[in-house]
């Protein structure tokens, strides 16, 4: 038998979930109808149809057990809740969501400019896209701004990866051949920490 505190605390915590679900329609909205700011801008939530028939779906186990509440009920309702929830973040939103993920595809287009031949690469401050440029050999890594400079003076090194806020106080000449993908809702801070392809040696064009 289960005491009335732990029948009260359990239907608190199925009316939270309950909400939560119900409120997931939400996600239908743009973001500019609920953000404001650079977060506006957002992209829509993916898979606007998997949205509703997850909804629809919740609800339904929601009354479902409201029409007979009971345990076993509860156990049903949060547990195809929670399948629901899984599924679209698993199978809709993640995927969806690695289209802005910009280290990939910085990487791989490094490794596309450089034609594999990265014996002349080093990173400054950052290993981010590292796993994307896949290079033959380990690459040549600086955390001091004295040793990346002297790496340059003596040739040893002809591009680098650093992220943009790091770049201006290197004070060498130098120029940006490839950034990594920004968008309207990040903030300065977040531009500020994306990595740049660097090449040694004046700029012969304009850079990104």
């Amino acid at each position: 038998m289960r005491s009335k505190l732990a029948n009260r605390l359990l239907a608190i915590g199925y009316v939270i979930v309950a909400i939560s679900a119900v409120a997931t329609i939400g996600l239908l909205l743009p973001p500019s109808a609920i953000l404001r700011g650079p977060l506006a801008a957002l992209p829509a939530a993916p898979g606007q149809a998997a949205i509703v028939l997850s909804w629809l779906i919740s609800v339904g186990a929601i009354i479902y057990t409201i029409r007979a509440y009971r345990l076993k009920r509860v156990a049903l309702s949060v547990g195809i809740i929670a399948y629901c929830a899984m599924v679209y973040i698993y199978i809709v939103a993640m995927p969806a969501a690695e289209a802005y993920r910009g280290e990939k595809p910085f990487g791989i287009k490094v490794r596309s400019l450089l034609g594999g031949n990265t014996a002349d690469l080093a990173f400054y401050k950052t290993q981010g896209p590292l796993f994307y440029i896949n290079p033959p050999a380990p690459l040549l890594e600086y955390d001091e701004r004295e040793d990346l400079l002297s790496a340059i003076e003596s040739h040893k090194i002809h591009w680098f990866i650093a992220r943009r806020r790091d770049v201006p106080k290197l004070d060498v000449a130098e120029t940006i051949e490839m950034a990594e993908a920004s968008y309207p809702w990040e903030s300065d801070a977040d531009v500020r920490n994306k990595v740049v392809l660097i090449r040694v040696g004046p700029a012969s064009g304009s850079g990104p």
